[in-house]
């Protein structure tokens, strides 16, 4: 029996879907910009010539179950649309498949889409799904279950759990930035112990950003990181002021986390946090179970479509 590699599978996958013209739509209707965009990318699709299987899903619990029985039924090409929290919960259902996940970027940030980098415009995000090409890109994992792009712990991750939907939906991206300047005179220290590539090391923080993929939001993590190159970026906040938090940020929309200091960088494949006392942890924009925590890298472990100008090694 002949073993394909990795190039011809993915030129297999490819030519099927350019071939049959056939694929699954999914949206999150919740998503900030799900319900506007659903029925114009489903025209657009079928005006391309694709036959489609489409669900709006209005309870975002479901997605999982419908992206797996769409899996499960025999597509090859599962469009998914929504923001970092619909497709981190969805990828581990198409991960290590011969699926190829395609994006449709309806969320707040859209950090994953933006590591890959999707067009944002419908009309961008549609034709990258009709012209693509199915590359295959890292993903986390977490305590044995996949995500996309990062996991967040401490302030971040509590800007996340206090802003509301209908804040994100009227003011994107500056919705966090609206909360996060409330939620800054209330966070609190924690002391983070992580193990990294068998060392340890302490810190008293208030943040600490662990990253699969090269964007948080619409900042870049770090220049040099991207959706391939089989490394988490781990950021780390050195500092015990609050202000501190407000020099990540800025570090973070300049693209160098540490270009303001405080802030400690660090690359690895895998990282094991403890915190005392326990925090939540934000994956991709939803609230998980808290510290501890193991994450690494599931290289290669997602295909994607992606703009043929991306760089696939």
């Amino acid at each position: 029996m002949e073993v394909l590699t990795r190039t011809q599978r993915k030129q297999l996958l490819h030519e099927e879907i350019k071939h049959n013209r056939s694929a699954v739509l999914i949206v999150n209707a919740r998503a900030r910009r799900g319900r506007k965009w659903f029925q114009a990318a489903k025209r657009y699709l079928q005006e391309a010539g694709f036959r489609l299987s489409c669900y709006e899903i209005k309870d975002p619990a479901r997605l999982p179950e419908v992206v797996a029985h769409a899996v499960k039924s025999g597509a090859k090409f599962v469009i998914v649309g929504g923001g970092d929290g619909t497709i981190s919960s969805v990828v581990g259902y198409v991960a290590r498949r011969d699926v190829v996940l395609g994006i449709l970027p309806l969320g707040t940030g859209n950090s994953f889409a933006r590591t890959i980098g999707l067009p944002l415009s419908l009309k961008g995000a549609v034709d990258n799904l009709i012209n693509g090409k199915v590359v295959d890109v890292d993903l986390g994992i977490k305590n044995g279950d996949y995500f996309a792009n990062l996991a967040s712990i401490g302030f971040n991750a509590q800007v996340v759990h206090q802003t509301p939907d209908a804040l994100k939906r009227l003011l994107g991206v500056f919705a966090y930035l609206f909360v996060g300047c409330r939620e800054l005179l209330r966070s609190n220290l924690f002391t983070c112990e992580l193990e990294i590539d068998g060392s340890r090391c302490q810190f008293d923080t208030r943040q600490v950003i662990i990253a699969n993929g090269a964007f948080y939001g619409v900042s870049r993590i770090t220049p040099s990181a991207s959706a391939e190159d089989r490394l988490l970026r781990v950021c780390v906040l050195d500092s015990k002021k609050r202000w501190g938090i407000v020099r990540l940020w800025l570090g973070l929309m300049k693209g160098e986390p540490a270009a303001f200091g405080s802030v400690r960088v660090f690359k690895s494949r895998r990282v094991v946090c403890h915190t005392n006392p326990p925090q939540v942890v934000d994956i991709d924009g939803e609230l998980t179970a808290g510290t501890p925590l193991s994450i690494g890298v599931a290289p290669q472990a997602l295909l994607v479509m992606a703009p043929q100008d991306f760089v696939d090694t």
